[in-house]
C-alpha cells in the first residue's frame, strides 16, 4: 500500500482539479449508502416472505355407490388447485369432470380430470375465495366433457373443501 502522500500525489496527477466532497463528503456518502442498503433490506424482508406451497383447503371426494376416490387441495395464497384420482376409472369413451358448487349457486365446471396421478388445474385467483366450503363433485361425462357446460352424467364422488387444521 503506498504512503498517503504518494497516493495523494498520484490521485492529483490522474484527477486534477478541485475535490468534490473532501474527507467529510466521502464519509457522508458511505453512511448514506449503508443506510439505503439497510432500508431496502428491511423493506424487502417484510414483503418477500416465502409463500407456502401446502394446501390450505382439502377435500376427499367419495361415494357410497361408486369406487371413485379423489383427493383435492387448494392453496388459497397461490390459487394452486391440485387433485389426485386415487381409485376408480370412467367407463370406456367417458371422462371424469370436476364441478364445484358454492352455496346455492349452479355447478361450475373446473375441467376434465386426468386419472393418472397428481395433477393441477388452473383456477382464476378471483374464484379461489368461493372454493372455501364449496362442494366438489365428480361426474362421468362424454369424452369432450359436459355439453353446454351442464353436468349430464352420473355423480361418481362428492366432497367438501374444508380448511386444513394446522
Amino acid at each position: 500500500r503506498p504512503a498517503r502522500a504518494a497516493r495523494d500525489a498520484l490521485q492529483e496527477r490522474m484527477f486534477p482539479g478541485p475535490k468534490p466532497f473532501g474527507m467529510f463528503g466521502m464519509a457522508w456518502s458511505r453512511i448514506a449508502g449503508i443506510l439505503l442498503f439497510v432500508f431496502v433490506g428491511i423493506y424487502t424482508v417484510g414483503y418477500l416472505q416465502p409463500v407456502s406451497s401446502e394446501p390450505s383447503l382439502l377435500a376427499q371426494l367419495t361415494s357410497e355407490v361408486s369406487d371413485t376416490v379423489v383427493f383435492a387441495g387448494v392453496n388459497e395464497a397461490t390459487a394452486e388447485f391440485r387433485y389426485d384420482v386415487r381409485a376408480g376409472k370412467p367407463a370406456v369413451g367417458r371422462v371424469y369432470e370436476l364441478w364445484f358448487v358454492a352455496g346455492e349457486n349452479l355447478p361450475v365446471s373446473l375441467g376434465i380430470l386426468a386419472t393418472n396421478g397428481e395433477q393441477e388445474l388452473s383456477v382464476p385467483k378471483e374464484s379461489v375465495a368461493l372454493l372455501r366450503g364449496a362442494t366438489l363433485t365428480v361426474t362421468e361425462e362424454p369424452l369432450a366433457g359436459a355439453p353446454a357446460g351442464v353436468a349430464t352424467g352420473a355423480v361418481r364422488a362428492r366432497g367438501i373443501l374444508k380448511p386444513v387444521n394446522k
